[in-house]
């Protein structure tokens, strides 16, 4: 189903190529799982969402050769497991670059992955289970996406009172500039895997410069925005664990000592109820591992001690948090509208679904 949004501040559109370079540069900075600078998958892409290519033509064009090799391999070789990394991570960056108030724009790369996942296996298929309607990029790439969400202590903080150029979530992240601190320590970003982010010994300004907080958070909202839509489209469900990972982060910690942390994460949330709020509503999961060693994935912050999973008490407790932090002193007022939006977008989900209506 397509997704349904509440009234909100006016979508602003922007220049594809201004983007690109400003989501790059944060890339450079925060050593994000990025393409290849001269990865043709990526520039398809980019020529598909600038509409210089249209959907059958680039399906056509990626697509073939993976059918020749799925022809002839029992299992996903190197090559191939390359192939579908390199697709993902040319997807979801490029989902970053796209405002989550443009509609538009997230539909045609929602529909660029339905078109994949509609793409008839070729015959025959010698892998033991079907490939392209598993979307076999999706998790393992977004799963290492997630270790470069917004990290506070690398954030240069901008007085809050500064209203004049405060952008909520909706409106353009492409207009804030890259600062550059001043005492030019780096900033890294390891990965939490630690497979990132290591030490090269260069000293470019480019890794001496860090990102206002606004910046990034955009940016991550972007993607999450993302990940919801092909959750509320029937594309591929991205709640478990993603949905979870973000909202807790924003939601589920205590950040009133340090509300630049609610600057960071509060937009990513607000994301996933805007986009896919009606799912979050109606999804009651309880994610308890019934192996201790398997972790706790599902599990709460500080803040929530009830079941690891969805849960409506937990939906509650998210409703009232965006409440809460919308009062907190010290965050963006874009950050402040953003909460109460997030709450809007929740209530229009609880209405969509109480009445049997789709928005």
């Amino acid at each position: 189903m397509a997704s349904q949004t509440e009234q909100g501040p006016e979508a602003t559109s922007t220049n594809a190529s201004t983007t690109h370079q400003t989501v790059d540069q944060v890339a450079e900075i925060r050593r994000w799982f990025r393409p290849a600078e001269d990865s043709e998958i990526y520039s398809q892409v980019q020529a598909y969402l600038s509409a210089s290519l249209d959907l059958d033509t680039f399906v056509s064009k990626f697509t073939a050769p993976i059918d020749e090799v799925l022809r002839t391999v029992k299992y996903y070789d190197g090559e191939l497991s390359g192939t579908w990394w390199d697709l993902g991570i040319a997807i979801f960056h490029s989902s970053k670059q796209i405002p989550y108030s443009d509609e538009d724009g997230h539909t045609r790369l929602v529909n660029l992955n339905k078109a994949l996942k509609d793409h008839p296996d070729p015959q025959p298929n010698l892998l033991t289970a079907p490939a392209w309607k598993t979307l076999p990029w999706h998790y393992m790439v977004v799963r290492e996406v997630f270790n470069d969400k917004p990290r506070s202590s690398d954030y240069v903080e901008i007085d809050s009172s500064d209203d004049e150029d405060e952008d909520d979530l909706n409106a353009d992240s492409n207009d804030v500039d890259v600062e550059q601190e001043g005492d030019g320590e780096d900033e890294e970003n390891e990965d939490e895997d630690g497979e990132d982010g290591e030490d090269d010994g260069s000293t470019s300004d480019e890794q001496e410069a860090t990102v206002d907080v606004e910046v990034e958070a955009n940016f991550w909202a972007n993607f999450n925005y993302h990940l919801a839509r092909l959750t509320d489209d029937g594309v591929q469900d991205m709640t478990t664990y993603f949905a979870i990972w973000a909202v807790r982060d924003a939601l589920e910690d205590n950040y009133d000592a340090t509300p630049i942390a609610y600057d960071a994460y509060i937009p990513a949330a607000a994301a996933w109820m805007r986009g896919a709020g009606r799912v979050l509503y109606t999804k009651e999961v309880d994610l308890t591992p019934t192996d201790p060693s398997q972790g706790n994935p599902a599990g709460g912050g500080d803040l929530w001690t009830g079941v690891a999973g969805f849960a409506k008490d937990r939906w509650a407790f998210w409703k009232k948090r965006f409440a809460s932090i919308a009062g907190v002193d010290g965050i963006r007022e874009g950050t402040r509208r953003t909460a109460k939006e997030a709450i809007e977008w929740m209530e229009k989900a609880e209405r969509d679904v109480d009445s049997g209506g789709s928005g």
